[in-house]
């Protein structure tokens, strides 16, 4: 059997990946499921030795250009799926920070999403349906390869950001849009003063504007992105020229507006980190929980952040060479220091593993809806162990 533990290979039949399921809970030996390896250990590192990859199990399945639909194995890169829609002119608007060579089971799985989830929504808000074999062996389908689709429960929602711990995608069918006439980006600098920076928000919420991605950046964040080193507020428009044209006018006027480059996106989804925390408040909190992510960056001693404000998720990063030892410390005493704020904490991302990611993050997971629904999906706790309470 090509599928087997402790192997990245996996042959292209989804049997294997049943049979291998299968055999684990009949053994009782756990696996991590994995597609790269890059984003499981980060939340929580699963408690099991050997892995599981659905890398090598890619494809396209089935793309109709027409219907807007594409459905893919899991191990199809984000890379991949935007060159075979952007063939036909159309995309997946689905940003993860990270780089493009990740895969769509993995983002699904953790239900990875960047800027563009301001005008898009998240991935439980692009998946059509989804296939995953459960803890069981047996495969199920929530959802279907059409936008229009009512038939049975809802799995698809429940399997995105489920972190491969009650069944591993192994094949998403997704909704794409049609790649539009005209794209721009703007940045307008954020006053320093909260009351003013309150306004200026207040202001582009009322604004007759549609941006398909908003972000406030800090300084250092910016200046990495070849911007003068202050906070901005950036934004992404596209549609026709001149409904483009229109909204950048509108915000123009509410500040002097900096033209930003094509690249600005990808470079900022891109930055070079380590650690990559994801912060969400509500978004009426905005600034408080700018702040917080604000006095982690400083107590750490070094740090970028940004922060949706129509969605209240900001994210914090950390380079790779971080001193080890004080973030420990910072992160303990923030997780501390937040506990009733309401700012729910992940770390998506990280160099190694070690017990600070369980000491963040138990609090997020720690109940008996999600202890119950794991013993539902994956009886015998085979499915990236550890990551739900039991």
């Amino acid at each position: 059997m090509a599928c087997h533990a402790g192997s990245s290979q996996m042959s292209q039949a989804i049997e294997d990946i049943q049979e291998a399921i299968r055999s684990a809970a009949a053994e009782h030996t756990p696996f991590n499921i994995k597609g790269r390896g890059t984003w499981t250990s980060a939340y929580r590192h699963a408690s099991a030795a050997r892995d599981l990859s659905l890398w090598n199990y890619a494809g396209v399945q089935e793309y109709v250009p027409g219907n807007l639909t594409m459905t893919v194995r899991a191990g199809t890169t984000l890379r991949e799926i935007s060159e075979i829609a952007g063939a036909e002119n159309q995309w997946l608007p689905l940003d993860p920070f990270g780089d493009a060579e990740g895969t769509i089971g993995a983002t699904i799985a953790t239900c990875s999403h960047g800027p563009l989830a301001t005008g898009f929504g998240t991935p439980r808000d692009l998946v059509l349906g989804v296939e995953a074999v459960l803890g069981s062996g047996e495969i199920v389908r929530g959802g279907g390869r059409v936008v229009k689709n009512v038939a049975g429960y809802d799995l698809s929602r429940l399997l995105t950001g489920s972190w491969g711990t009650i069944g591993a995608v192994s094949e998403v069918s997704l909704r794409l849009f049609a790649k539009q006439e005209a794209e721009s980006s703007v940045a307008i600098a954020l006053p320093e003063k909260r009351q003013a920076a309150s306004a200026l928000i207040a202001s582009i919420r009322a604004a007759a504007i549609f941006p398909w991605a908003m972000e406030i950046v800090d300084p250092k964040l910016a200046a990495a992105l070849d911007l003068p080193e202050a906070a901005y507020l950036a934004m992404r428009f596209g549609g026709n020229k001149n409904v483009v044209r229109s909204q950048v006018e509108t915000v123009s006027a509410l500040g002097n507006a900096l033209s930003l480059p094509d690249d600005f996106w990808k470079d900022m989804t891109a930055v070079p980190h380590g650690w990559s925390l994801r912060m969400s408040g509500l978004p009426s909190s905005l600034f408080d929980t700018w702040d917080a992510a604000g006095r982690l960056v400083t107590d750490a001693g070094s740090g970028f952040r940004t922060i949706a404000p129509e969605r209240g998720v900001a994210r914090v990063f950390f380079p790779s060479d971080i001193d080890s030892a004080h973030l420990f410390t910072s992160l303990g005493q923030f997780a501390a220091n937040t506990q009733s704020s309401g700012l729910r904490i992940i770390v998506e991302a990280m160099p190694s593993v070690s017990p600070l990611t369980s000491f963040i993050t138990d609090r997020e997971v720690a109940n008996g809806l999600s202890a119950g629904i794991k013993r539902i999906f994956d009886p015998n706790n085979i499915l990236n162990p550890g990551l739900l309470p039991q």
